[in-house]
């Protein structure tokens, strides 16, 4: 395989890093996946595209982040989770090249999900009515971002 991963491919094998187990079970070429990403003691949520992969090392495209902090200046070497197929996979940091980053992923380690809600903070305006209704707008704050949808409070 060749591209971008290959040639920092050889930056972890020199590092004394061995990849063993088995490629089955792990994200394949074009797939978009949710990431955690630890940062400044923050976690950083991303949603990424597999661009190529190569063992257990995986080159990915960040398409969205979400979080306190960016990723920008990601240090090689930091952890984080990758979640496919009801599984939590963690890895290692390889490269960060925004958009791009490299990671090397350890899916003998992996577990399941655990979670019913996917929720983060928020703070943002909303401004909303029913749909075809004449009445005036109702304003209020967001305060709650999840997968079961936005938790609002109003004045």
């Amino acid at each position: 395989m060749g591209g971008i991963l290959s040639l920092f491919k050889r930056q972890a094998e020199s590092d004394g890093q061995s990849r063993s187990g088995s490629t089955a079970g792990l994200p394949s070429i074009g797939s978009a996946v949710p990431c955690l990403f630890a940062r400044q003691s923050e976690v950083v949520h991303a949603i990424c595209e597999v661009e190529e992969r190569q063992g257990t090392d995986v080159m990915l495209r960040v398409l969205r982040e979400l979080g306190k902090v960016s990723l920008a200046g990601l240090p090689v070497g930091s952890s984080g989770k990758l979640e496919f197929a009801n599984q939590l996979l963690p890895f290692r940091v390889v490269l960060v090249q925004l958009p791009w980053i490299a990671i090397g992923l350890a899916p003998e380690k992996a577990r399941p999900v655990q979670r019913q809600f996917f929720r983060m903070s928020a703070s943002f305006s909303v401004r909303f009515r029913r749909r075809g209704s004449e009445r005036p707008w109702m304003l209020g704050k967001g305060i709650d971002v999840g997968n079961g949808g936005f938790c609002f409070s109003f004045t």
